[in-house]
């Protein structure tokens, strides 16, 4: 027969397994809230690559940007009153170079499959030096240079596993069409690229136009928006900025730049300056200048999560 009594030891135990996990999911709650279900960081250089790149989603995911920028504070990848803190990150390449990476963007990058970038991140210092062409020549423009094909392939495979197999492909703007045809501006897919002179600068306006490029200031604007850490820091056109300042930390300098020291690293854009160049930021760190493009000056490359 049915004993009545001898289920009330059973719904006892039943209640104070209830309790214990009511109170350890209490406990979780108060002692994390990272969107992603890992505990909150105190700052953007504490997490993982894989944990950025979960938080990256969920912004990626976020109904607006404003809400975007609220689960990066939440998170503590800006500061309390939304703005870029300057944290590094630091990265080290298989060749044993130790660069150091910044978030430069929120929800400021288009991916290449679709809707925003959660978190967009840029080398602060300048890890290694190459040529953005093999000759003198921009023909062909991003699309086509030797600079686009190394980072994607050679510099790609320097990366650590962690952070290379976490990044999502961009689709950046850019004028490809070289001095032929002013105003083309066309797309590309990639997971490691040089920002624009305008992603960097801030909008171009024709006084800016010097030297007769022949680019209008319309083209170079179809190339992105300033990134919020250069907004920030009040990066103008033909200023110096210690923002954009990037010492060479690669080995082996070649006498135009050396290790240790400043360094001018490329843009994507072409020059603004003459036909033949594409843009680059100086070693001052003013963004309004050129370079040869078969000179190996500089590469601070961003990427996006």
């Amino acid at each position: 027969m049915f004993n009545r009594n001898a289920s009330i030891p059973i719904a006892r135990w039943t209640s104070w397994f209830a309790v214990v996990a009511v109170l350890t999911a209490l406990f979780l709650l108060a002692f994390t809230g990272c969107s992603s279900g890992g505990p909150v960081k105190e700052s953007v250089d504490k997490y993982s690559w894989a944990e950025l790149s979960q938080i990256a989603t969920e912004i990626h995911d976020a109904a607006s940007d404003e809400e975007g920028l609220e689960i990066a504070i939440e998170n503590h990848l800006l500061d309390s009153s939304g703005k870029c803190d300057g944290k590094t990150i630091s990265v080290t390449l298989s060749n044993g170079v130790v660069a150091h990476v910044a978030l430069v963007g929120v929800r400021a990058d288009d991916l290449a499959d679709g809707g925003k970038a959660g978190l967009t991140f840029m080398f602060v210092d300048a890890p290694a030096i190459a040529a953005m062409s093999e000759d003198a020549s921009n023909d062909g423009g991003w699309e086509k240079s030797a600079m686009r094909s190394w980072l994607n392939s050679d510099f790609a495979d320097m990366l650590p596993s962690d952070l290379k197999g976490v990044i999502k492909a961009a689709s950046k703007k850019t004028n490809n069409s070289a001095f032929t045809t002013p105003g083309a501006v066309s797309s590309t897919s990639d997971k490691l690229w040089l920002p624009s002179y305008v992603e960097v600068a801030g909008s171009a306006s024709p006084n800016d136009l010097v030297g007769g490029s022949g680019i209008p200031a319309e083209t170079y604007n179809m190339e992105g928006k300033q990134y919020k850490l250069f907004s920030e820091k009040g990066v103008t056109a033909g200023a110096e900025n210690s923002v954009l300042e990037r010492a060479f930390v690669g080995k082996e300098g070649n006498g135009l730049v050396m290790e240790g020291e400043a360094s001018p690293w490329w843009l994507r854009s072409l020059s603004m300056t003459w036909t033949s160049g594409y843009a680059v930021c100086d070693a001052d760190g003013n963004p309004l200048n050129a370079w040869i493009p078969d000179h190996e000056i500089g590469v601070s490359p961003g990427f996006c999560l």
